[in-house]
């Protein structure tokens, strides 16, 4: 499309668009057999790529949550013949849970531990994409009813559900009791946006409120990645890639308009990423679209990321901890 940049980093010399070797579920490396998988954001697009990447890995059981019962009912009910039809022992499960209410979130975490689940990977991927104006226009709370307004997001309702929400779940996750084995590892994805680290782009810059809940939980699992071992919780984020979604056609473009990168890519480096393979990027922020063999095999990046605790971390452009310029 005439004019259209995408935004892009050349991090690796290779960018994946598809899925491939290093990252497929179905190596033995990346096993999830045995485990329990929460997947939030999955009865459609990404989310249920991930849950469905999470069934090919043999994951035990695998959690769809969202907002709508019937929507993840469905998706469940579509995996799940996928998985009997490639032999994979997954179930699927659907539980309704709007991560922006606290006594929502209280109780399916109060249930999983009565019905003495415990969770292993949580995968986050849930989020709203606000409205295409300044902050100052925004407003910080909800539009009352009545006045031509009401149900359109203000800046309040995009950090509950962008960042409060999710960050409820990750502490919900990491503080739950492993029955008697709390050395028992756990994995928490979050899947973040490139907007993130290009702001300024014309395409995001339309959305700071986007820009900013977003980034705010994104640095939010930076720092709780900081206070735990990732041999307890391993914490990563990524930027799952530039997706054909239904998010798309409203804004009038179809899938050959763009180089959409496939689904299956980022759903793939989710299962890679709650892996041991991904443990040396521990708090860190990266792309789906990496080569993971050029991130594992790189020495250089291995001697930064051990050297510089900030690197591929949120922070302030130009500064270090010393003050001195990059």
């Amino acid at each position: 499309m005439d004019g259209v940049v995408i935004p892009e980093t050349d991090f690796t010399k290779v960018i994946r668009r598809d899925t491939y070797a290093a990252i497929h579920p179905t190596r033995p490396e990346l096993s999830q057999a045995g485990r329990t998988v929460v997947v939030v954001g999955s009865g459609n697009n990404i989310g249920k790529a991930i849950a469905s990447a999470f069934g090919d890995a043999h994951a035990a059981t695998v959690i769809l949550v969202g907002r709508r019962q019937n929507v993840l009912e469905a998706a469940a009910r579509e995996l799940e013949d996928v998985a009997k039809s490639t032999k994979s022992p997954t179930h699927f499960r659907a539980v309704a849970v709007d991560v922006t209410d606290d006594a929502t979130v209280d109780a399916f975490w109060a249930q999983l531990a009565a019905d003495g689940v415990h969770v292993d990977v949580l995968v986050q991927c849930s989020g709203t994409f606000g409205q295409p104006k300044p902050l100052l226009e925004l407003g910080l709370k909800a539009a009352h009813a009545g006045d031509g307004a009401a149900g359109v997001p203000a800046l309040d309702d995009m950090m509950a559900a962008n960042f409060r929400g999710p960050m409820n779940m990750a502490l919900h996750f990491g503080k739950q009791s492993s029955g008697g084995d709390d050395s028992k590892q756990k994995y928490f994805v979050y899947v973040s946006t490139n907007a993130v680290n290009m702001a300024d782009h014309n395409w995001l810059a339309l959305r700071p409120d986007y820009i900013l809940s977003k980034s705010t939980a994104t640095y939010a699992f930076s720092l709780l990645a900081d206070g735990v071992s990732p041999d307890t919780l391993q914490v990563l984020s990524f930027h799952p890639g530039m997706l054909y979604s239904d998010a798309w056609p409203p804004l009038g473009f179809t899938k050959d308009m763009l180089p959409f990168d496939e689904m299956e890519l980022p759903a793939h480096f989710a299962v890679w990423a709650a892996s041991q393979e991904a443990r040396f990027l521990h708090g860190r922020y990266v792309y789906a679209t990496w080569d993971v063999d050029e991130l594992v095999s790189s020495a250089e990046l291995r001697a930064r990321l051990d050297g510089d605790h900030n690197y591929l971390r949120p922070g302030i452009v130009g500064l270090t901890n010393g003050g001195h310029r990059v």
